[in-house]
């Protein structure tokens, strides 16, 4: 999920202006937790207990897996964001179709009940009023997308005489999910083999991917990796599941003119 702001409004900070209590608050709702951080001038990096979290002033981005229920956290950040004097001005949630989706908990197991859950929610429904839409085959791989476009672009933009839009934004967004992963390569990521998250980024090789970039690495009991790195407005993170029935690689790399 990634919410935008628009930049002439709230605190010359933004929403690095929120609180780890607040933020807290927001992965709370959404079923994780936040484990480790690391921050630059341009953004704070959260490794969490499902995935990450990156804050920039005027762009919130939240990844989650396992059993999260991230767009329920949702209308809190807008609470908060509007206590701060924030204004949103787009908003997209979009994910891969599930392998088990009877284990998700409720809305996540089906998009039709996430659409509903947004269209009913008293405080999503009218202030987003976006569309849903399905990317590939239904019967095979596909990817689902909501998208609330509020900027200046759109009808539904608040048009103010002090409001100067931004120059285009040059985002750059680079995702990959890798599947059925050699179990050669999976044993690095148990921690039996490798006992620490910065040990599985060495010996995976994983650091020759973003040379240069400040890194923080977490390695889960008995199995499993996660991994943030920020260089100026730029960030990657990778996540690895090793189970031989469901090792998966999940990698994504995004640079934004913020």
């Amino acid at each position: 999920m990634e919410v935008w702001f628009r930049s002439d409004k709230g605190p010359e900070n933004g929403l690095r202006s929120l609180t780890r209590d607040q933020l807290d608050h927001l992965c709370t709702k959404a079923k994780c937790t936040i484990m480790h951080s690391i921050s630059n001038q341009h953004m704070d990096a959260y490794v969490l207990s499902e995935s990450s979290l990156f804050v920039y002033k005027h762009r919130y981005i939240m990844k989650t897996c396992g059993t999260t229920t991230l767009l329920r956290c949702l209308d809190s950040l807008l609470d908060f964001s509007d206590g701060i004097g924030m204004e949103m001005m787009w908003v997209g949630y979009s994910r891969k179709n599930l392998l088990y989706p009877n284990a998700q908990l409720w809305p996540h197991s089906s998009f039709g009940d996430e659409i509903r859950y947004i269209q009913t929610h008293e405080k999503l429904q009218d202030r987003l009023n976006g569309e849903g839409h399905i990317l590939g085959p239904i019967t095979g791989d596909h990817w689902f997308v909501y998208v609330a476009d509020h900027s200046e672009t759109s009808p539904l933009f608040k048009k103010t005489l002090s409001y100067v839009p931004p120059i285009s934004s040059k985002e750059r967004t680079l995702n990959m999910m890798m599947f059925d992963m050699s179990q050669d390569i999976a044993q690095i990521f148990y921690q039996a083999n490798t006992a620490t998250g910065k040990e599985m980024t060495q010996k995976a090789g994983i650091h020759h991917l973003c040379p240069g970039a400040q890194i923080d690495e977490m390695a889960f009991n008995p199995c499993g990796y996660s991994m943030n790195a920020i260089l100026h407005d730029a960030y990657s993170t990778i996540h690895i599941t090793p189970e031989q029935a469901c090792s998966c690689l999940l990698y994504t790399s995004d640079a934004a003119d913020e």
